[in-house]
């Protein structure tokens, strides 16, 4: 696997601090059933985690952004449909940000690629990072976070953005 660095990818940013299960939790392949809404269809994907890289790591759970916020390690989405998104994210802990919460992840975008890096994940990337936004309705959940530009826009329902889920 070749890692593609970002364009804010900066190795002197430091790390965040980590926040560790009791015991370790291994990281395994598995297949994801689920129903994608836009295309109308039964999809099955293989969830990988990650290289054996950073099996060390199997003990976080997470990147600890503040007391409030955990970017949680175990799923992270590069390029899919949101509305995917959405129904795949509902078979792991957690949920997506919302936009105070995903304004944190961007400003501490970079230490948080040097700690994805360490635990063998793939970076965060310069892409349109899905969050919600209002009372949690589905149309409030198509909102972005572009990563090169830090402009919110909303995505269409065709079109692939990244996630990642938090605590």
């Amino acid at each position: 696997m070749s890692i593609i660095y970002p364009s804010f990818y900066d190795k002197s940013a430091g790390k965040m601090p980590y926040v560790y299960h009791d015991r370790p939790v291994p990281q395994y392949e598995r297949q994801i059933h689920y129903r994608s809404p836009y295309l109308g269809i039964n999809r099955v994907i293989t969830y990988s985690p990650r290289e054996e890289y950073g099996r060390e790591f199997d003990n976080v759970r997470g990147i600890k952004v503040n007391d409030k916020l955990i970017v949680l390690r175990e799923m992270l989405f590069t390029w899919v449909l949101p509305g995917d998104i959405r129904e795949i994210s509902k078979q792991f802990p957690g949920r997506l940000p919302n936009e105070e919460e995903i304004r944190q992840i961007f400003a501490h975008r970079s230490s948080i690629c040097n700690n994805l890096l360490e635990l063998g994940e793939q970076p965060l990337l310069t892409r349109p990072y899905l969050f919600h936004k209002g009372d949690g309705r589905d149309e409030d959940f198509n909102y972005c976070l572009n990563f090169s530009t830090g402009e919110t826009t909303i995505a269409d329902c065709d079109d692939c953005v990244a996630a990642l889920l938090v605590a």
